[in-house]
């Protein structure tokens, strides 16, 4: 279970609804990035990767946790069955590991050496971005256990898309000049949620990144957001290195803008501390339920 899949539930949203900001949803702005093909989920994971390398890049303070990729790459080397398509199943081959280890080990040397240039050519985004779209076609795995067979295959139409959502990027907006966490998770709080991650935490601001061509946050897109924040603050209780609060936000990515809401003042009302605990409680309940199913029925 996903932190957006925990947030949807009926249950859960209902007690969430009383803090959705009372204003317009849809934000003014025009879209500056069109797509280029219709490989919109692939694109979008690709464009967190690239954006967590320029970053990188541009601030050596940023400390960036393990990549989703790996994660996936980890549980194929042990894993028996993979979905090559909605219907279609495959025993996952020396070949298909050998492929993904390769993946993985030609973006760690790539970006390796992009994260330390202090100048990036045309070049050298255009080979970022390329790895960027063989990795996030890896994060599937871990998600849904689907990888397609041509995984390790680019469109470059893909690698221009991503070049041009970089090239709108406010970099000032996103890069705190002391706290910047890239693909935060939040230690056992995470857990509770299927290892929830962040996109990012600059400074007192968590952030999500909607790659996606109508700027329009919904319900669900802000209560992600607002439980990553309660997963921080519960992380915060025990390790106190990590950051206080105090803000929101989505980046829509196709349109260059950030979109951000103060709730310094709401996570002090008594309504949002007791909302954060029953949903701490109850997203620990269904952890815990799915960790330990209840024996079956033997004489079913």
């Amino acid at each position: 279970m996903s932190l957006l899949t925990f947030v949807k539930q009926p249950e859960v949203a209902a007690r969430l609804k009383p803090f959705l900001p009372k204003v317009s949803r849809t934000l003014p702005v025009s879209l500056r990035a069109v797509p280029r093909t219709g490989n919109f989920a692939r694109v979008g994971t690709a464009f967190d990767y690239l954006l967590r390398f320029e970053i990188q890049r541009r601030a050596p303070h940023a400390r960036a946790w393990p990549w989703v990729a790996e994660e996936a790459l980890n549980l194929l080397r042990v894993g028996r069955i993979v979905f090559v398509s909605k219907s279609e199943t495959m025993s996952v081959s020396d070949n298909l590991v050998r492929r993904a280890c390769e993946v993985v080990k030609q973006a760690r040397a790539t970006v390796a050496d992009f994260v330390v240039k202090k100048r990036a050519s045309s070049r050298d985004r255009e080979e970022a971005a390329f790895h960027a779209l063989r990795l996030a076609s890896l994060d599937t795995y871990l998600r849904r256990r689907y990888l397609d067979w041509q995984f390790d295959q680019v469109d470059p139409q893909d690698i221009q898309d991503l070049l041009n959502l970089l090239a709108i990027v406010p970099f000032p907006a996103l890069i705190d000049p002391t706290v910047l966490l890239l693909n935060p998770t939040f230690g056992n709080s995470s857990r509770l949620v299927g290892g929830a991650d962040a996109d990012l935490i600059t400074g007192s601001t968590v952030i999500d990144i909607k790659t996606k061509k109508h700027a329009v946050w919904t319900p669900p897109d802000f209560n992600q957001v607002l439980g990553y924040l309660v997963l921080a603050r519960n992380e915060r209780r025990t390790k106190r290195a990590f950051p206080v609060l105090n803000r929101i936000g989505i980046y829509f990515s196709r349109h260059g803008h950030l979109w951000t809401c103060d709730v310094a003042s709401m996570v002090r009302t008594k309504a949002f501390r007791e909302v954060e605990r029953w949903f701490l409680k109850r997203a620990e309940a269904q952890s815990t339920a799915v960790q330990h199913p209840p024996p079956s029925d033997p004489a079913a």
